[in-house]
């Protein structure tokens, strides 16, 4: 049964350690909230600002998509409730007067953006412009406001990305990277997982267990695993069929292509299928399904809509339960019936659970319909063994009640049946 080790592992550990004097934050990024209340002119203030991140290997704030948006709002208001202060969150955007339009500090062109008119922000960047401008996040709506010409009170925040890679998410796959030779969406998860784990685990990001139909996927996939230091192994999504030495892939495509090392698949080592990460070949091997090992997980780039519920009846004693999404949103609310044989009770185990403490809540009652209310939980738990039981009713309802779900990965339980006392 997956245990709390290996989401405490999923959550954290998979991502990169921060440098001291910064707090992880979410996707690996760690930050530091570097000066407050700096004063900073119009002219040169950012390029300031950039040599203040850079003595620390960092980068200023940037906003790629409305993940990142929803993000820096919400720091913004913790620390400014009252945008009456004027002092705001600093944006690592600067002026290309070349290409007359604004990017950010890392030379990427804005695509998204939170104003009301882009030709507007585009123009204080024309080459017969005289504006200087720096831009901020309001905390009382979000939106981006530039002061020009002017010197204005900022906080610095640094960020500190995940460990460099060349696979960087584009727009259409979120937080896995594109493959553009095949058009698929691709994630790698470090945390080792047994076949049923990852499947679960892929199945939450909206995704499925990564099938390969040529040489140039593997390799793409294998330098993925490559980068974020997986050289030990690489569980794919494929399993035997039971007809010899065939095997399918667990997504239903077809089986047209495969990379067996010399001698195997071998009868009896097992049914599942690894990539052997630390040779250029990216080779296969069969082993058994228990081991666990990290994995890989794709999708289509189309598939980026909000996670869905599947709150269905869950009568499988040990199931695993995610809130939709986990770990990389919390934000869609789904019910879990969890039902048990009869005469049991039923017993539910918090594996993780981070919600925001003001507005998200895991709400555990008896019964199918809502009934007595077992268990309201809120901000974050990872205590192995803490279990919630029923007090007569083979059901339990888990209802995940996110409001925000900004910034918290969600919860994950299992459930098990359990004689009457």
């Amino acid at each position: 049964m997956l245990r709390l080790a290996l989401f405490a592992s999923l959550v954290y550990a998979t991502w990169a350690t921060c440098p001291n004097g910064y707090e992880l934050v979410r996707n690996g990024e760690c930050y530091e909230k570097t000066k407050s209340n700096v004063k900073l002119s119009a002219y040169g203030g950012i390029d300031d600002y950039k040599r203040i991140c850079g003595d620390a290997h960092a980068q200023t704030v940037i906003i790629k998509n409305q993940e990142d948006q929803d993000y820096w709002e919400s720091v913004a208001k913790a620390n400014h409730p009252n945008a009456t202060d004027h002092t705001y969150l600093l944006l690592g955007l600067e002026c290309n007067r070349t290409a007359a339009k604004m990017q950010w500090t890392d030379g990427s062109a804005v695509k998204f953006n939170y104003l009301e008119g882009k030709e507007i922000f585009d123009s204080v960047c024309s080459t017969d412009s005289n504006l200087a401008c720096l831009w901020f996040i309001n905390p009382t709506g979000g939106e981006w406001n530039g002061v020009c010409n002017d010197a204005v009170a900022a906080d610095l925040y640094c960020v500190v990305p995940h460990a460099p890679t060349t696979f960087v998410p584009d727009e259409e796959c979120g937080s896995f990277s594109s493959d553009e030779d095949n058009g698929m969406c691709y994630q790698v998860i470090a945390t080792p997982a047994n076949r049923t784990e990852a499947t679960a685990i892929c199945r939450s990001f909206g995704s499925s267990f990564a099938s390969i139909h040529n040489k140039e996927v593997n390799s793409f996939i294998r330098r993925m695993a490559v980068s974020r230091g997986l050289v030990n192994g690489l569980m794919l999504g494929a399993t035997a069929t039971g007809k010899g030495n065939t095997y399918n892939w667990n997504d239903g495509s077809n089986w047209d292509y495969d990379n067996f090392a010399p001698g195997f698949p071998i009868d009896g080592l097992g049914d599942c299928v690894a990539m052997e990460t630390n040779n250029a070949q990216g080779q296969w091997i069969n082993l058994d399904c228990s081991t666990p090992l990290p994995f890989a997980c794709a999708r289509n780039p189309q598939d980026t809509t909000e996670p869905m519920c599947e709150g269905n009846l869950r009568s499988e004693s040990g199931d695993i339960i995610f809130s939709p999404g986990f770990p990389t949103s919390a934000s869609v609310p789904c019910d879990y019936i969890m039902k048990v044989d009869p005469g049991m009770l039923v017993e539910v185990e918090i594996l993780f659970l981070e919600a925001n403490s003001c507005c998200d809540h895991l709400i555990l009652s008896e019964g199918t319909l809502g009934g007595a209310v077992i268990a309201d939980l809120t901000g974050e738990q990872n205590n192995n063994g803490t279990v919630f039981t029923t007090k007569s009713q083979n059901f339990m309802r888990a209802s995940w009640q996110p409001t925000s779900g900004i910034n918290v990965k969600g919860m994950v339980i299992t459930f098990r049946g359990v004689p009457k006392k």
